[in-house]
């Protein structure tokens, strides 16, 4: 079959064209973040391309949302979330649910407190024992003068403290539970690691 001339320059354009908006796509992909590390509540800058006109989401882990600034189709700025710990996470943008680019890696550092592990000094048993026990809690930014520990809402007795441990008493609690205990200094609190109250 022959193919007129005049069409065939129409051929060739149409398959460019296609050609070209196939490898350009509409996937969002993340090129570089302004910094790699940073406080929570710091901006950070994002480039790339095809990140849509309708703001979608930033997320650290992909269960942390970041608060957006601002959004374009090649530019969004964010603040840093109050993530439970410091350490490195993974973060994406996403236009939608199932449209997400992929990852790049940011440490978060945290200036309120962090609590790492329970020790209990009265027995051998990690992470539970009985009202009156000695605990040991360590982690880091103990250091100010208004922390205090919570077992749920209950406040335990500081025995000592310093930046990285603290030690306090069991308080009075309903046995055979488990508590969600934190360090707090008023905003932010820290993690929660929970306490198993025996029979």
């Amino acid at each position: 079959m022959k193919i007129a001339k005049r069409a065939i320059p129409f051929i060739v354009a149409a398959g460019l064209l296609a050609a070209s908006t196939a490898f350009a796509g509409s996937d969002p992909e993340l090129y570089k973040l302004s910094k790699y590390k940073g406080y929570a509540g710091e901006k950070v800058k994002i480039t790339g391309i095809n990140f849509g006109k309708k703001s979608g989401k930033v997320m650290f882990d992909d269960w942390t949302k970041a608060e957006i600034v601002s959004w374009s189709k090649k530019k969004i700025v964010i603040r840093v979330p109050d993530v439970a710990v410091t350490k490195t996470h993974k973060v994406r943008v996403c236009k939608r649910h199932d449209d997400c680019t992929r990852s790049q890696k940011f440490f978060v550092k945290r200036t309120g407190p962090e609590l790492w592990k329970i020790k209990n000094l009265s027995g051998s048993k990690k992470y539970q024992g009985k009202p009156g026990d000695k605990l040991k809690l360590t982690g880091q930014n103990f250091g100010s003068g208004h922390v205090s520990v919570l077992f749920g809402s209950t406040p335990a007795k500081i025995t000592s403290r310093t930046k990285k441990w603290i030690k306090v008493i069991v308080p009075e609690l309903a046995r055979d539970r488990t508590y969600a205990v934190k360090v707090t200094d008023g905003d932010p609190d820290s993690n929660t690691q929970d306490f198993y109250v025996i029979p």
